[in-house]
């Protein structure tokens, strides 16, 4: 990239789902907003994850795996307690937020 611009952050929402090119592409446009910064001439990239939500940890690491233009992933997780659960339908992403926490020793 020219201007010596080496990082560049983003945020956006993401899913396993989420495809590279749709986050490439909100990139670009954040460059083409300023002056006369260059797009992105490569199709690899690294994925860096701080403070990785819930269930956007395994997102991030499921998306890895899949794409093959992410050549390496670190991904810092934290808000276990926000994670889906496959067998437990009740935990589903935010709990905390339908008040159906209780606190305490049983």
């Amino acid at each position: 990239m020219g201007s010596g611009m080496l990082y560049s952050p983003l945020t956006s929402y993401v899913t396993a789902e989420t495809e590279l090119k749709e986050i490439i592409g909100e990139l670009e446009a954040c460059f083409s907003a300023e002056a006369a910064l260059p797009v992105f001439q490569t199709q690899d990239a690294v994925m860096v994850g701080l403070h990785t939500c819930g269930d956007l940890a395994p997102s991030t690491l499921r998306m890895f795996v899949a794409k093959r233009e992410l050549l390496s992933v670190c991904s810092v997780g934290c808000c276990y307690h926000l994670l889906s659960e496959e067998f437990d339908p009740t935990r589903q992403g935010n709990y905390m937020a339908r008040g159906k926490v209780k606190v305490g020793i049983p």
